[in-house]
């Protein structure tokens, strides 16, 4: 399903510890120029029909409609600029990080 890099595994144990039985939620939305954005949020148990991986001890819960969308995503948390964690996603597709929902890419039409 989803991959843990060590430095992700270290910051959810961190920012879990709290929070036994608990875990995080990852919700991927789809649409815009990413392709995919990603919602996380804490969540004290699974909901029904949640995936759910344990990877280092944490808990990660995938709704029904994201675990498709997951499938085969690396999690990385970065401690550069403030830190944050980053989605490897193979499923997602025609990024140009314009940042506009609505338009169509340059990169998408195939302009340089």
């Amino acid at each position: 399903m989803i991959t843990l890099t060590e430095a992700a595994r270290t910051k959810f144990a961190e920012l879990l510890a709290d929070l036994p039985g608990g875990g995080v939620r990852i919700v991927a939305v789809l649409g815009g120029c990413a392709g995919i954005r990603y919602v996380m949020s804490y969540a004290e148990a699974q909901v029904p029909g949640d995936t759910v991986v344990r990877d280092g001890g944490a808990a990660i819960f995938l709704d029904p409609g994201s675990a498709a969308s997951l499938e085969g995503t690396v999690v990385d948390f970065v401690a550069v600029g403030g830190g944050g964690f980053t989605f490897a996603n193979p499923n997602a597709v025609g990024r140009c990080s314009c940042g506009d929902a609505t338009a169509r890419c340059a990169s998408a039409r195939g302009a340089a």
